[in-house]
């Protein structure tokens, strides 16, 4: 019963693309919810921040 390398590439190649779909899908929702519930200028201001914290994390890296 054991399974060969490209059974677990593939169950790999599967499990990752449904996470990126469901991370995606999670994101657009909660971007939805926070346009309705804050307006869309806190979230033009919290992207602004999260490229600045992304940016300043790669420069550490």
């Amino acid at each position: 019963m054991n399974k060969s390398r490209l059974q677990y590439a593939v169950l790999n190649m599967g499990v990752s693309g449904m996470t990126t779909v469901l991370k995606m899908v999670l994101s657009f929702v909660s971007r939805t919810i926070f346009i309705y519930i804050l307006g869309s200028k806190f979230l033009g201001l919290n992207g602004l921040l999260t490229s600045i914290l992304t940016t300043l994390s790669l420069a550490e890296f």
